[in-house]
Order: structure tokens, then sequence, then C-alpha cells
């Protein structure tokens, strides 16, 4: 017999669509992972001078589009069926990551190519994010939502263990190509699983509010703003983990390939305690939320200060497991709370508001690792997490007397 919290913690999963969905997304996941981190160690391995900045270049890229794009997603997924959305940026990765090992492969990879590809992950990513964020509530009734995103996002972390070491170890034993070629094989099967879904909500009509009058309308909702203004913060020093981790592993400790894939590892395993707290809990707060992103600056700020490899190691487990449960509690609010007209649209908005400072955080926490050291970006991303928690919190309070007041 399946205890009773088990099946409640896991229960999305027996609607068979949702099964197919989320191995579609574990395959899109892991492949991500998988080319984000091949693609940081190759810029590594071919920039003659500034590597920290050539990684946050990199990054900045992938995340650029997230900023310009995504509110046009986000109409683009209110407007089409979002599962032809989704095969199509599973077929455009797969073309451009099986381009990408070939010519590694053959070493005929310059910088700028490499700029190129990591733009077309941001692109294709930039449109996925929204579609299949609302892809969700095709399979999942409302009371049913937090427990769909907390396993989405315990998927999403799970392939933040996989892909890593999927990647160290394809790097390792056959070169930085073939993890290239084993993306574009992952995204091929996920068009695969997303045809066997049979569930479709029917495209919304022309005549929905347009973006503008989307926004108009999120403007309405004082408390979804303290979100989006949060989720940038946040996000913008935070989540270039990527960075900070390359940099860490190479500049300070001087790790090889498989153990930078393996701090990485460690991290997603706190990741994955974060995604299934949050799938057992009763529901997101705007304590839980403040909470975590303020927790998550205090874990940033002592991994800044870890003498060695080991302790840096172990410091990252605590940032997987509060850095998942903040992002899966705010957009699980967030998606609460949106208006359901303009779902498609509000959560492009909101994927806009947690990526408009990434490419410039990116690019600045690369360029001060190459004049400082690695540390410092590190112990000011942490800072300034708790900074923005307070500030946060404090706006909240004001409007509903306590933090810890949940959401209707």
């Amino acid at each position: 017999m399946v205890p009773q919290r088990a099946r409640q913690t896991f229960r999305s999963f027996a609607v068979v669509d949702f099964r197919w969905f989320a191995g579609a997304s574990l395959m899109v996941n892991v492949a991500t992972w998988m080319q984000r981190i091949a693609q940081d160690w190759l810029a590594m391995t071919i920039a003659p001078s500034g590597q920290g900045t050539t990684v946050g270049i990199v990054t900045a890229l992938q995340f650029l589009p997230m900023l310009l794009a995504s509110p046009f997603a986000g109409a683009l997924a209110d407007r089409l069926p979002k599962r032809r959305v989704l095969v199509a940026t599973s077929l455009a990765l797969a073309i451009s990551a099986i381009a990408l090992g070939a010519m590694t492969a053959k070493a005929v990879v310059s910088v700028p190519m490499l700029y190129a590809f990591a733009l077309v992950l941001g692109v294709a990513a930039a449109i996925d994010g929204p579609a299949r964020m609302a892809y969700v509530r095709t399979f999942t009734p409302d009371k049913d939502l937090v427990n769909a995103i907390g396993l989405s996002a315990l998927l999403f972390h799970t392939s933040r263990v996989l892909g890593p070491a999927l990647a160290g170890a394809l790097m390792a034993a056959a070169g930085t190509g073939s993890a290239f070629l084993a993306v574009g094989c992952c995204h091929l099967l996920a068009t695969v699983m997303l045809g066997a879904i049979t569930r479709e909500k029917p495209a919304s009509p022309a005549d929905r509010p347009g973006l503008r009058a989307a926004a108009t309308r999120l403007g309405r909702h004082p408390d979804l703003l303290v979100l989006m203004a949060l989720a940038c913060v946040v996000s913008a020093f935070a989540m270039n983990f990527q960075i900070t981790i390359t940099l860490m592993a190479t500049r300070t400790f001087s790790l090889s390939a498989g153990a930078f894939g393996a701090l990485t590892s460690l991290m997603a395993l706190g990741s994955i305690g974060g995604a299934l707290s949050m799938s057992a809990s009763s529901g997101p707060s705007y304590r839980m939320i403040c909470s975590a992103a303020g927790g998550l600056g205090l874990a940033y700020t002592i991994a800044a200060l870890c003498p060695g490899s080991l302790a840096f190691a172990m410091a990252l487990v605590p940032i997987g497991f509060l850095s998942n449960r903040y992002m899966v509690a705010s957009s699980s609010l967030f998606q609460l709370r949106a208006p359901g007209e303009i779902q498609g649209r509000a959560l492009g908005l909101y994927q806009t508001a947690t990526y408009v400072l990434v490419p410039a955080g990116a690019a600045l926490i690369g360029r001060a690792a190459d004049i400082y050291t690695p540390r410092i970006p590190l112990g000011i991303a942490g800072l300034t997490c708790i900074a923005a928690a307070l500030v946060a919190s404090r706006m909240l309070a004001r409007r509903h007397g306590q933090t810890s007041t949940t959401a209707p």
C-alpha cells in the first residue's frame, strides 16, 4: 500500500496526460541543463582571455530573449494550441544542439558562434516558458495547481541532478560535442512524448485583451507587482548560480569537469527537497515567499565565505532547497491570483520580470569575478536578496497586516 501522504504528494501523476507532459518536461529540462553546463565549459576552454566575461555573456544571451520576447510569447500561448508551441520549440532546440555538437566535435566552434547558439537557446526558452507553465492547467484543477507546479519543479530540479551529471560524464568520456548531441536526442524524445497527450484546451479567441490591456489589468493587483519585483531582484543576483559555480570551481578551487558537474548536482539535490516540501504543502503564502528569499540570501553569503571546496559543496544544498522553495511558492501564488482570461500574458510578464535583470547581472558577475574574485559577487548576491526580502515583507505586511497572510 502506498502511504496516504505519498499519494497526496504525488496526486497529479494519477492523470495520464500529466504523466506524458511531465516526462516531456523532464527530457527538455535535462537537455537544457546539459546544454548550459556544456556551453559554459566550452566557453571556458575556447575563450583566449577574459573567461569569466565570456561565460557571463553566454549566460546573458541565454536569458536576454526572456526579457524581450516573454510578453509576446505569453500572448502566443493564449492564442495558439500550447502543445503546438512546445513541439516547435523542442524541434528547434534539437536541431541547434545537434549542429553545435557536430561543430564542437570538429573543433570549428568560435566564441561568436557559441554566442549565436546561446541566443538560439534563449529565444526558444522564452517562447517555451509561458506555454509550458500555462499548459499545466490543462490537466489540473485549481485545487491541485500548487501540487502540479511543485511536481513540475521536482522534475525540473531532478534534471539539475541528471543534466550536469550526464554532461560532466559525457564531456569527460567522449568530449564536449557528445554532450550537445545527447541534448538533441533528449529534445526529440520530448517531442514524441508531447504527441501522446490527448487533451488540449482550445486556443483563446483573438478578441481577448491585448498585451497593453493585460498589463493594465495586472497593475490592479499590487500584491502581484510585489511578487514580480522580488522575482526581478532575486533572479538577477541569486539565479545566476551557473556562473558563480563555474567560476568558483575553476578559479577558486581548480576543480575538474566531473567535480564541476558534481557541485551543480549537489545543489540540485537540495532543490529536489524544496520541490517535495512545496508539493506536500497546503499552499503558498507571503511569509513563505519572503522567508525563502531571505534564507536564500543568507545561504549565498555563507557560501561566499566557505574556505574549501567541500564546505562550498555542502553550502550548495541549502541554496538549492531555498531557491526552489522560493520559485515554486512565488510562481504558484502568481498563477492562482492572475486573472484567468490573461493567464498566458500574465505569465509572460512574470517571466519578463523574473529575467529582466538577469543578463546585466550575469555580465556584471562575470566581470566582477575577473577584476576581483568569484567570492565578491557571491557575497553581494546574498546581501542583496536579504535586503529585497525584507522590503517585500514590509510592503506586504502593510497591505495585509502580517506577512503570513495566505493568498485566497
